[in-house]
C-alpha cells in the first residue's frame, strides 16, 4: 500500500483472496488501519481488487 504500485497492489491482493477465500471467512483488509503514508491509487486498487474478485 505505501510503497508499491496499483498494478502491485492489484496483483498481491488477487493472490491472497485466491489463496485464502476459499472456504469463506476470509477478509481483505490493510491489517489493523490503512498505513498513513499510504498511496490513494493503491488504496483504489485494493477495493477494486476486492470487489472484482473477492465475491464468493
Amino acid at each position: 500500500m505505501v510503497y508499491g504500485t496499483p498494478d502491485e497492489v492489484d496483483a498481491y491482493c488477487r493472490e491472497l483472496i485466491e489463496d485464502c477465500a476459499p472456504g469463506g471467512g476470509f477478509i481483505l483488509g490493510a491489517e489493523c488501519e490503512t498505513p498513513w503514508d499510504s498511496k490513494r491509487e493503491n488504496v483504489v486498487a485494493m477495493k477494486r481488487c476486492a470487489a472484482k474478485y473477492g465475491t464468493y
